[in-house]
């Protein structure tokens, strides 16, 4: 599960949730450190893929059965 705040306008906070991984890419070719947000993050739904573009260059790659987004407005 990945909680997420949106910089969309309005703000938003998300949570992604992805079921039944069946494979998942976390590779450190790039160093990481402190950081407070990612870049993007891309969600292809007919393959239940999200890439997570850190701000390292590095990709985080979840795939799974299904993926579940939900989006909540900023109180």
């Amino acid at each position: 599960m990945l909680h997420l705040r949106l910089s969309a306008s309005p703000p938003a906070r998300c949570t992604v949730v992805v079921d039944g991984v069946i494979s998942l890419s976390c590779p450190r070719k790039n160093a990481w450190g402190r950081s407070s947000s990612v870049n993007e993050a891309d969600l292809t739904t007919t393959d239940a893929e999200l890439t997570v573009h850190m701000q390292s260059g590095d990709d985080l790659v979840f795939l799974g059965s299904a993926v579940k987004v939900e989006r909540t407005p900023l109180a």
